[in-house]
């Protein structure tokens, strides 16, 4: 089950665009998908990128972590805590990706291999 759960995170932040996966998204040279956007319809794109993270999130507590299942507290306290534990996992994880260079495919201008 903790393949299972690795390939279910890795999976939902692909879907989303999300960290190492954000290539049809990023502010390269032709802009990504996103760069015809502008205003609402960009507020509402990055909106549902993230509302899909959210989701797999809570998608995942039941599937892979227990549920509502815990000590001391409600279940529906469980539930949120887990998926906010989740989604502050994949925010670390993105964001270490992107602090290492590892990013699909961008590399800094000192490391380009054409002088």
């Amino acid at each position: 089950m903790p393949a299972a759960f690795v390939v279910y995170l890795l999976s939902a932040a692909a879907m989303a665009f999300w960290g190492p996966f954000d290539a049809p998204v990023a502010r390269d040279t032709a802009g990504g998908a996103a760069a015809e956007l502008s205003g609402v319809d960009r507020l509402l794109f990055a909106a549902g990128r993230r509302l899909l993270l959210v989701a797999a999130a809570a998608m995942a507590v039941p599937l892979f972590l227990g549920g509502g299942h815990g000590p001391w507290l409600p279940a529906w306290a469980w539930v949120g805590l887990k998926t906010t534990a989740v989604l502050a996992c994949w925010s670390g994880c993105a964001t270490g990706f992107r602090r290492s260079g590892w990013t699909a495919g961008r590399r800094s201008p000192g490391s380009c291999w054409c002088r």
